[in-house]
């Protein structure tokens, strides 16, 4: 018996699913967990990992075959443990497919599962109907593409906040998204795909931005360029790595790996600028997560080339990243400056 007041999905109940919708934007890092692009609240949806309109049969096939016993007993197909935002173009593509089969399926279930409890939280919290968290959350989930509606917040905006200047300035300190646009993808490189990149800014690193832009005269997005590419090439060397360890192990001692390509999901999340009588380093710090395939040539002496090529897929990795900055002229890093920690 599902509680009245659960959190989960509800068929025709477009208030609800707004505040739902928004919950998980949030805890899934604002992204579509499909193409992994940020995405704005009005350009998303909610999906349900396992369709929901998958028949009782099917479903329960499903859950003993990807759910431990006791997830499977308290599995709802609409609750948060199931529903993760796509994008509507994601969603359009995938319709109902159920990717059942597809690895990265128990990855998003799982992860889903994680988040659950934020969620829950966040919607719960919304629902105690109090002025302040109806006009929050209206203002949260409005189409700020509508002119009408434009026009209003910024008719409004300088009055808000001031407002919170002067009450509450802790809440102008959060952290907020920046706008930064992805490595060019038409422009080599080592990896056959740009990274995905976040940039979510706290206070600390909004004034790093105004020093580096308005003092040292650099341009913040080159500079975040420079971290995440040695960033990229340092994971793309630990995907390598680890095929180059598979293949070792399956007998192929002197593979080569040719450039891979896959997805890597960057998060940048902390700038500062710390500066000693020597000078200073800009501190780009942040959370990754990345898989990858690649081709790779092993020793086959039955071809008259003597090499066989190879496909292998990368172990899938996530952690932080720590990149230093050298503030004396311009930003500059080499890929052995990049600290990574994987989880």
């Amino acid at each position: 018996m599902i509680p009245k007041d659960a959190v989960r999905y509800r068929s025709g109940d477009s208030d609800s699913n707004a505040v739902l919708r928004l919950a998980l934007l949030k805890e899934w890092g604002g992204r579509c967990y499909l193409c992994r692009e940020p995405k704005d609240f009005v350009d998303t949806e909610i999906d349900h990992l396992l369709p929901h309109t998958l028949g009782s049969e099917r479903l329960n096939e499903y859950k003993a075959e990807y759910l431990m016993a006791e997830q499977a007993a308290v599995f709802d197909v609409h609750a948060p443990h199931n529903l993760a935002p796509i994008c509507r173009q994601c969603n359009g593509d995938k319709s109902n497919t159920s990717f059942v089969g597809v690895p990265a399926l128990m990855t998003r279930l799982d992860k889903a599962r994680k988040k659950e409890p934020a969620v829950e939280k966040f919607v719960k919290a919304a629902r105690k109907r109090s002025d302040v968290t109806d006009a929050l959350v209206a203002l949260s989930t409005a189409d700020l593409f509508d002119p009408i509606a434009r026009d209003s917040l910024i008719e409004l905006a300088p009055t808000l906040v001031n407002r919170l200047r002067t009450v509450i300035p802790e809440a102008l300190e959060v952290p907020s998204n920046y706008d930064y646009g992805n490595v060019d993808p038409d422009e080599p490189h080592e990896f056959a795909y740009g990274p995905r990149i976040l940039v979510t800014l706290d206070e600390s690193s909004r004034r790093a931005k105004i020093v580096l832009e308005d003092f040292l005269g650099w341009d913040f997005d080159e500079a975040l360029d420079v971290a995440v590419r040695q960033t990229q090439i340092a994971i793309n060397q630990i995907l390598i790595d680890d095929i180059v360890s598979q293949l070792s192990d399956e007998g192929h001692g002197d593979a080569h790996v040719e450039n891979i390509s896959g997805f890597t999901d960057l998060s940048v999340e902390e700038v500062r600028l710390v500066t000693d009588e020597s000078g200073g380093v800009i501190w780009v710090r942040g959370s990754f997560e990345a898989d990858g395939s690649a081709e790779a040539a092993v020793i086959d002496y039955q071809n008259d080339s003597g090499t066989e090529w190879i496909q292998r897929d990368a172990s899938p990795v996530q952690g932080t990243f720590e990149v230093p900055l050298s503030a004396d002229d311009s930003p500059s890093a080499e890929a052995s400056d990049v600290d990574l920690k994987v989880d």
